[in-house]
This record gives C-alpha cells, structure tokens and sequence, in this order.
C-alpha cells in the first residue's frame, strides 16, 4: 500500500466470483501492425449478465448504468452475430 493519495487501488468487484467462476472464452486477435495473439477471458454471456445486473443495481451511479446496459447489447450482439460460444 502506498500514501499516495493518487494511487490506484485494486477493489473486489460485487459479484465478482461470477466472473471469475465462469468459463474462459479465447479468440485470436491482431494488432494494428498485424501480430497475432490469443485472448483469453471471461465467456461472452457471463460479461452480458454481469453487465445487465449492475446496471440493475439501485445504487449504481446513473451515469455508469446507460454504459453498462450499452456495453452488454454490443457484446451480446456481437456474440449471437459471430455465433460466439460461451
């Protein structure tokens, strides 16, 4: 830990095991410059549902909740147009 004022700090999201419980989804992916890579993160769904119940939470700031719902119809989109497992 640090005094710094300005520091970031990790914090455990709520929730937080539903992500970290929930089956990995990976991808290839490429950078600008045409290197390749595998991503490997949370499923697809998971990060939908997720987003959808923090968006539902009554103490979520307003401003944060148009993101969050916007965040999980992308994904969601994208998953069902890319036929995405997970």
């Amino acid at each position: 830990m640090t005094d710094d004022e300005d520091a970031l700090r990790a914090v455990q999201a709520r929730r937080a095991n539903v992500l970290l419980g929930s089956a990995p989804f990976s991808a290839p992916i490429v950078s600008v410059t045409g290197r390749m890579a595998r991503m490997t993160t949370i499923s697809p769904s998971a990060f939908v549902d997720f987003k959808r119940w923090m968006a539902s939470t009554a103490d979520r700031d307003p401003l944060k909740v148009s993101r969050d719902r916007l965040q999980a119809s992308i994904v969601e989109e994208l998953a069902n147009r890319f036929q995405l497992g997970g």
